[in-house]
């Protein structure tokens, strides 16, 4: 989870500043103690001094130091029995002077372990956050609870809904993004006139989200593109810092959206912003009083140089283009639009961004059987690739089979297919996991592409890889289209075959997870934390996670509910972290038991396996490697699945710095993202 910098260093100023507080108040209440009864200070300082006694006795020579070790334990536990009733007979706990951690988690640290920050310290770090959101929202006010629908009329006026129906719904979508909010499980588009509750509900779902400790930024559009322009042609710090903020946190509000003065870099700025985040898996909120149907006047006013057009509008679009490129004509869908002198051209470079990442990897569709999933507007567009290159017999598969499509069961008992093409979203982000059809039941089949870019290899993808089927997802594609798109903007031809490959590259190991494997105790957790903060990725601990979502450590686990309700914990948590971006997931040994963990794994990055000479684990506390005979033979047992499942492998026999240096390298290295 990404934590903004600036919220973060408050919440942890007040963190601190409590914690000295209370060890002021310990130490104010044990003065207090000594000087009614001085029996307790004699007590405390025999006490203290019960380390320096045991050193002493431990390095004195030519004599046996455990004998008085144990003297001095019984001493110590015999000052302690007095200091006990003392206490007690003073009307106070018999712990009363001992000073314990608020928070039994973390020791009161703030941080765990494994580098992530405790509960104790994301709810400072949520109070500093909503402090910052009062400034421009009323967060103290609003709130679901006190969302009023009787402002709305009851009056349908011949409408489906009445007012107070259509808030009512509104008003139960924004608790459901809020309660149930995940980075990038969803966005929302909040429109209409102004007054009827947009920034108040923004409010209520910045408060909700806030306080279950995800970063939140709220801004008017005016203001976020005011930083974005002077961050690009006036740099500074501060406004570096704050646009960081706006890239990078969980929840971004964009509120007001359609105030600002609409300009070619208002424009660029707006799509890099909010595509950006969702390929990073980050969710946006953009409210605004525009609504669809103003898209017609906004086109006509022409007050732009270039835009790029997504769903729904590629069809819509299509009447205010003065000009209409042949190829987006033919498909019946713009994705681009130029303003050459007020003239708008309209483009499809979708088909150019398919075309691309066909030849890419070598799909040659030259009288071949191919079968396209789906029948949305993407499937026009692949349609057309296909038999621009010539392709026999072109298929096309849906839920419902209507019209010429075959039922994807049907389509299953076509043998002669030799491309599949999926142009469905089935398998996205955040469904991920799903697929439509089986690649092994294809004996012909020779390539899977599927359009979809996140995650990197769809559940469609990883299964035509188990068989050794080439596959590809959308991410080439997603960057190809961009490049064209590019070239109709700035009216230059670009080295598209050198550039889109070298993006793809560089953002797919910024958005890569890496995934590491090994034997327990062969040093994943270490590593992995080195590792993440070598590449600025963040830290996952898949077992840390475990605990922290069952509540249960994971001995306690296998004591009390056997190892079969562990691996489902672990199948599960792993299903949702494994979604996410940007992360290094250090996971258990046993992960690699269940091809769809392996799957999971994969799906957005390399698997890196350390190995470490079996002598040199570490067994403690670990429920299934207890040493010897035993562990060589789960050593024996799991070697061939570590080989399967990995991309890449670790040696770990030197320090932790090489074997972090030699991850990152291994990882700069992988061609295959």
């Amino acid at each position: 989870m990404p934590y903004d910098g600036k919220i973060l260093s408050r919440a942890m100023a007040r963190f601190d500043e409590d914690k000295q507080r209370r060890a002021r108040q310990f130490r104010e209440r044990q003065q207090q103690l000594f000087a009614r009864e001085p029996e307790l200070a004699d007590i405390d300082r025999r006490l203290r001094g019960t380390m320096s006694q045991i050193i002493t006795r431990a390095l004195k020579g030519g004599r046996d130091p455990v004998p008085a070790i144990h003297a001095i334990r019984d001493e110590n536990l015999a000052l302690q029995r007095r200091r006990g009733e003392i206490l007690t007979a003073l009307g106070c706990p018999a712990d009363y002077l001992e000073e314990k951690p608020r928070c039994a988690r973390c020791g009161d640290a703030g941080f765990l372990p494994d580098g992530s920050m405790c509960a104790c310290l994301r709810s400072y770090y949520a109070r500093e956050q909503i402090a910052e959101l009062s400034h421009m929202l009323d967060i103290g006010s609003q709130s679901f609870d006190t969302f009023r629908l009787d402002y709305y009329s009851t009056d349908r006026g011949g409408l489906p809904r009445s007012p107070r129906e259509a808030a009512q719904r509104n008003l139960e979508i924004c608790q459901s993004f809020a309660r149930d909010f995940r980075p990038g499980k969803q966005n929302l588009l909040l429109f209409g006139a102004p007054g009827l509750g947009k920034t108040f509900l923004s409010a209520c779902i910045a408060r909700v989200v806030s306080e279950s400790g995800f970063s939140v930024v709220y801004d008017t559009a005016i203001s976020i593109f005011a930083k974005l322009e002077n961050d690009k042609f006036r740099p500074d710090e501060e406004t570096a810092a704050e646009v960081r903020r706006c890239e990078g946190c969980d929840l971004l509000i964009l509120d007001d959206l359609g105030t600002e003065m609409t300009t070619s870099f208002v424009q660029s700025a707006l799509y890099q912003l909010v595509n950006g985040r969702m390929i990073a898996g980050r969710s946006t909120i953009i409210s605004t009083n525009l609504a669809p149907e103003e898209l017609g006047p906004f086109l006509k006013k022409g007050e732009f140089d270039g835009l790029n057009v997504t769903i729904p509008y590629k069809q819509l679009v299509i009447p205010y283009c003065d000009v209409v490129d042949p190829k987006a004509a033919a498909i019946g869908a713009v994705n681009t639009i130029v303003n050459r002198d007020g003239r708008l051209y309209g483009y499809n470079t979708d088909y150019a961004g398919f075309s691309y990442l066909a030849r890419a990897h070598g799909v040659d569709f030259a009288g071949k059987t191919v079968l396209i999933l789906g029948t949305g507007g993407t499937h026009s567009t692949v349609t057309a690739v296909c038999k621009d290159g010539g392709a026999a017999e072109i298929l096309t598969a849906s839920r419902t089979g209507k019209g010429d499509a075959l039922t994807y069961e049907e389509a299953m008992r076509r043998k002669d297919v030799q491309v599949i093409v999926n142009t469905t979203p089935c398998g996205m982000y955040p469904n991920v996991g799903q697929c439509l059809i089986d690649p092994a039941a294809f004996p012909a089949l020779e390539a899977v592409l599927d359009v979809v870019y996140n995650p990197f290899r769809t559940e469609l993808l990883l299964r035509a890889e188990e068989h050794h089927i080439p596959a590809a997802s959308g991410f080439e594609m997603l960057v190809a289209q961009a490049v064209f798109a590019a070239e109709h903007f700035t009216g230059k031809a670009l080295d598209a075959d050198t550039l889109i490959p070298a993006v793809s590259r560089q953002l797919r190991h910024e958005l890569a997870n890496i995934s590491i494997i090994g034997m327990p105790g062969c040093g994943k957790s270490t590593i992995g934390a080195a590792l993440a903060k070598k590449l600025g990725k963040t830290f996952i601990d898949l077992d840390a996670e475990i605990e922290r979502r069952t509540g249960h450590n994971i001995p306690d686990i296998f004591a009390q509910e056997g190892e079969a309700a562990f691996r489902r914990y672990e199948a599960e948590t792993l299903a949702d972290v494994a979604k996410q971006n940007r992360q290094i997931i250090a996971c258990g040994g046993g992960i690699i038991k269940s091809p769809a963990n392996v799957r999971a794994l994969r799906q957005n990055g390399p698997v890196l396996w350390v190995r470490r000479p079996i002598e040199k684990l570490a067994t403690c506390g670990r429920p299934l490697s207890k040493g010897g005979a035993a562990l060589k033979q789960l050593e024996e047992e799991r070697t061939p699945l570590y080989e399967a499942a990995a991309s890449v492998v670790l040696d770990n026999t030197g320090t932790l710095r090489e074997a972090a240096d030699k991850a990152a390298a291994l990882f700069e290295a992988d061609e295959t993202l």
